[in-house]
């Protein structure tokens, strides 16, 4: 369980499965509703963005290319 959020871990634990577990938690799920409406498409753009960047060509793609997640060392390219 995660202390400061009060969550365990998501069953799929690869990059889309631990951001979904969070993005409602920390308010980042574009998705929300509650928005103020003269700046709620701005903030959407914002959350979709960060997260194509957390899942695709963004982080997701350095953990999986230059991270330890798959049993290489760190730093190691595929």
């Amino acid at each position: 369980m995660h202390p400061a959020l009060g969550l365990s871990l998501p069953a799929k634990k690869d990059i889309d499965g631990l951001i979904r577990a969070v993005q409602e938690p920390l308010g980042l799920s574009p998705g929300q509703v509650g928005l103020p409406i003269d700046i709620e498409n701005d903030i959407r753009q914002i959350l979709s963005g960060l997260t194509s960047v957390a899942k695709g060509k963004g982080i997701g793609a350095l953990r999986t290319h230059a991270g330890d997640a798959h049993g290489r060392e760190k730093g190691i390219g595929a």
